[in-house]
């Protein structure tokens, strides 16, 4: 994931605490979670659609209460705030969580050179011994890929 969009993610979870907090109010929350969303350029479509869902219910209930001039927002719309916003946070948290995951599976999953070809698998501790020159390797138990050391 590129920086700026871990940037954005994380942004949003801090908007969502920030709402919930009593910091910043409804309509602000849904300027910058729309400002963020527009910002990431890569997500998932499972993702862009819980957000856009959750973030359109926040917009309709905004309009609402504007529309009607309502001074205090009614605990139903306050329950579904709750449920949107936690679905928004739900997921995003997800995505941060998956990226950290690969990040950390990609720093430890370096294939561990026993020497003179010899390599093992740190996923499985599969050991075997050199055959193909290539710069991408296969564990030949767990099938799990490799940079070649040797290339």
């Amino acid at each position: 994931m590129k920086k700026k969009d871990f940037l954005a993610f994380k942004a949003i979870v801090e908007l969502v605490h920030s709402y919930k907090s009593g910091k910043i109010g409804l309509y602000s929350l849904i300027q910058e979670l729309d400002s963020f969303y527009r910002s990431i350029e890569d997500f998932n479509e499972g993702w862009s659609k819980v957000f856009y869902d959750n973030w359109s219910n926040l917009e309709s209930i905004n309009s609402h209460v504007l529309a009607h001039n309502i001074s205090e927002i009614p605990q139903d719309f306050i329950d579904s705030i709750d449920v949107s916003l936690g679905e928004i946070e739900k997921k995003t948290t997800e995505v941060l969580d998956e990226d950290l995951l690969n990040l950390k599976s990609k720093q430890s999953e370096e294939i561990i050179d026993l020497g003179d070809e010899w390599l093992m698998c740190p996923l499985c501790e599969e050991a075997w011994k050199l055959e193909v020159k290539s710069k991408m390797i296969r564990c030949p138990k767990c099938s799990s890929k490799f940079f070649n050391p040797y290339e």
